[in-house]
């Protein structure tokens, strides 16, 4: 129900493509500013390179809280940048 009340305004958003918003399959939503995106998702790809890694591990690298990573890591795997390996360990696709 509250997805619904605030549906309206996140897809008038998505029309303007300002943001992006994905649902994971834990059923939460997750939406972010594409200018976000554009900050973070090389240099946290970059970290990935090392191999697989948990949002708690990257959110300091990146002066990013753990919660903002995993929203970050839900967009990027809906684009099919990234990949949960296992659960909560991420790694690029």
């Amino acid at each position: 129900m509250e997805a619904r009340g605030v549906m309206p305004e996140i897809m008038e958003k998505l029309k303007g493509d300002q943001v992006k918003g994905v649902r994971g399959f834990d059923k939460k939503y997750y939406e972010l500013r594409k200018s976000f995106m554009l900050e973070y998702a090389k240099p946290l790809c970059s970290l990935l390179d090392a191999g697989m890694a948990k949002p708690a591990e990257i959110a300091p690298k990146l002066n990013l809280t753990p919660e903002a990573v995993n929203v970050l890591l839900m967009i990027m795997a809906d684009d099919g940048d990234v990949i949960e390996k296992r659960r909560g360990f991420w790694a690029k696709a």
